[in-house]
């Protein structure tokens, strides 16, 4: 079973793009700040790079689904033993 958290390298990965291209699109806003789960470990929820990646096939704004994102972890609360 996959985490729920992916890493700062499998990201790149599964965007295809360079770590730069990805660090450019966090600062511009089109593409969701990783999460800190302490001072050197960054990471993305898998659940969000799919719901990112699907609004993209779907020809959504980058912008706008970042927004979505931020929204989501504002009102989701994260379960204990998940």
């Amino acid at each position: 079973m996959k985490s729920k958290f992916m890493k700062f390298e499998e990201l790149i990965g599964e965007l295809g793009v360079s770590k730069a291209t990805v660090y450019r699109w966090i600062k511009i806003g089109e593409l969701m700040r990783p999460i800190e789960l302490g001072s050197n470990t960054k990471v993305f929820l898998r659940e969000e790079v799919a719901f990112y990646l699907n609004g993209i096939i779907s020809g959504k704004n980058k912008l706008e689904l970042v927004q979505e994102v931020y929204e989501s972890r504002k009102s989701t609360p994260i379960k204990q033993g998940e």
